[in-house]
C-alpha cells in the first residue's frame, strides 16, 4: 500500500509541476500578445522554466527511482518523471519535453526487457533523436544498448561515481 501511495503522489506532483509550468508559459505568452512589458521576475521565471531539463525514468522500483531522482535533481537543473512500462513511457514522450530517457534493464513491474523499449523509442521517428541510457551493471547489456542507438549508460552501483555524473552532464548540461 505504501508503494502505491508513493506512486500516486509522484504522479500527482509531476502532473502539478507540468501544469504550473504550462500555465506560467501560457500566461507570459498572453501578456506579450497584449503588448505589455513583462516584469523582470517573470522573465527570470520564464528563463528558468525553459532551462530545466526533463528526464524520464522507465521501469525502476520506488527506491531506485528515488535514488535516480536524487542523483539527477541534486546535480543538474532537471526534473525526473517516472513511467512504469512501454505504454506510459511512450505516452510521456508523446507529450513532449523529455531531454533524456533512462531505462532499467529489466522493468520492475513486469520484467520487460529495457533494451526493447530503447529499440521502440529509437525506431520511432518522433523520438529517435531523444537520448536514452540503459541502467544496468552488465557491460554486455550496455554494449547492446549502445548498438541500438543509446548513449553509454550506467549501473546502479555507479550512482556515486564521477563518470556517471559526466555521462549525464553531456546531455543535461
Amino acid at each position: 500500500m505504501a508503494e502505491c501511495l508513493a506512486w500516486d503522489y509522484d504522479d500527482f506532483s509531476e502532473r502539478l509541476l507540468l501544469l504550473i509550468s504550462t500555465s506560467v508559459e501560457h500566461g507570459l505568452r498572453q501578456f506579450a500578445k497584449l503588448g505589455k512589458k513583462v516584469p523582470q521576475y517573470q522573465q527570470q521565471c520564464e528563463k528558468s522554466l525553459m532551462m530545466t531539463k526533463r528526464v524520464l525514468d522507465v521501469g525502476n522500483c520506488v527506491p531506485d527511482h528515488a535514488a535516480i531522482r536524487s542523483l539527477i535533481e541534486k546535480n543538474f537543473d532537471a526534473q525526473v518523471v517516472q513511467a512504469h512500462g512501454p505504454d506510459d513511457a511512450l505516452a510521456t514522450l508523446r507529450q513532449g519535453g523529455i531531454d533524456l530517457v533512462l531505462v532499467n534493464r529489466k522493468l520492475d513491474r513486469d520484467y520487460t526487457d529495457g533494451l526493447d523499449i530503447i529499440k521502440q523509442i529509437k525506431a520511432d521517428a518522433a523520438f529517435a533523436t531523444t537520448p536514452c541510457m540503459l541502467i544496468t551493471n552488465f557491460a554486455d547489456q550496455q554494449e547492446l544498448a549502445v548498438q541500438a542507438g543509446a548513449e553509454m549508460g550506467f549501473g546502479k552501483l555507479e550512482f556515486g561515481q564521477p563518470e556517471t555524473r559526466e555521462r549525464l552532464r553531456a546531455i543535461l548540461g
